[in-house]
This record gives C-alpha cells, sequence and structure tokens, in this order.
C-alpha cells in the first residue's frame, strides 16, 4: 500500500490577477452544499471525504483504503493508515477574521475559510476522482486590499508514519510521499 499526500500553497497579491473570495451566501442557495461557521465539539460529527477507494473523516489522523483489511479470521477489521491530509489552518494577525466551514456534496469537497477584510485564506480537502489513489489539499492565500502587511498562514500536522495495523517501512523517496508497509495479521 502506498499512501500519498500533496499540499500546494498559492499565493496572489493585488499586483497580480486576484483570486475572487470564497463567496458563502451563493453556495448556501445549493442544497448539497453545507456550511456553518464552527465546527461540532464532537470529531464524529466531521465531515467524511472519500472517492469510494480511499476515505477519511476530516481532520482526523486515520483514512481506510478499499481493500486494506487486518486481523485474523473473526477479528477482522478495516486497516487504519495515518493520514496525511490531517492537517489544520490557522490565520494570525487579523482582528475582523471570520471562518466558514463548507462540505460540497457534489464535488466531494471540504472547504474552510477563513476571511477578513485584507485577505482571505482557503483550505480545500478532497477525494481525488480520477487519481483514485490520492488524497489531496490545497491551501490558497489571496489578498482583497492593497497591503504590504505579510499574512502568515499556519499549517499543522500530527502526521507520523505509523500505524497499529500496518507495519510501514520507508521507502523511495518520492518527495516524502511514499510509504510502503504490510499488514501485520494476515
Amino acid at each position: 500500500v502506498y499512501i500519498v499526500g500533496l499540499g500546494f500553497f498559492s499565493s496572489w497579491d493585488s499586483s497580480h490577477s486576484s483570486l475572487p473570495l470564497l463567496d458563502m451566501a451563493v453556495m448556501g442557495n445549493d442544497p448539497a452544499v453545507f456550511t456553518t461557521d464552527a465546527l461540532p465539539s464532537d470529531a464524529r460529527l466531521l465531515p467524511t471525504l472519500t472517492n469510494a477507494y480511499l476515505g477519511t473523516r476530516v481532520y482526523r489522523n486515520i483514512l481506510h483504503v478499499n481493500g486494506v483489511y487486518n486481523g485474523a479470521v473473526g477479528e477482522t477489521h478495516r486497516a487504519d493508515l495515518p493520514s496525511p491530509v490531517n492537517v489544520k489552518m490557522d490565520v494570525e494577525g487579523a482582528d475582523d477574521l471570520r471562518e466558514t466551514f463548507c462540505l460540497d456534496t457534489r464535488t466531494g469537497t471540504y472547504i474552510h475559510t477563513a476571511q477578513c477584510s485584507e485577505h482571505s485564506a482557503i483550505h480545500t480537502i478532497y477525494a481525488h476522482r480520477s487519481l483514485v489513489h490520492l488524497l489531496a489539499f490545497s491551501v490558497t492565500v489571496a489578498r482583497s486590499a492593497p497591503e504590504t502587511k505579510p499574512i502568515t498562514v499556519n499549517l499543522h500536522t500530527q502526521f507520523k508514519p505509523e500505524s497499529p495495523d500496518l507495519d510501514l517501512q520507508k521507502g523511495p523517496d518520492f518527495l516524502g510521499a511514499q510509504i510502503p508497509g504490510y499488514t501485520r495479521t494476515s
């Protein structure tokens, strides 16, 4: 099994073609899009993202892969793999920061937006539809005002290439993205 996670970081400022700020009011009109300004305190209620091959719960350290199980007869269970997309974003230094969290069930995309009058940061997580072995996230930072002050976006992860169900080994390095392993019990 290979676990692959990608992170993209993009930034724009007012001297470049800027990205439009996310309009949550427009998104709220679609019955397939769920938006809130606060996450539930019970992590079990966070949305699940899957493409039917890979799946994870948003902000959870575990992902599951179709067909990867562990355990002896009668004790078989879906193997827990470490999730490289368990990344949380926070933005520093904005007094009027407004955060929204959105699940778009049409696209299978989770979007965390942190927006203030000067800029926005958008963290998107998704299980790729055509490259089914790929979970991905992106962070996009856009200025909405001609500012020169730096924008600080922190990405927090607790990723460790460890699993109670798999014996993971350091594999061939592809930007640190491949971790081969075998189930501990067959």
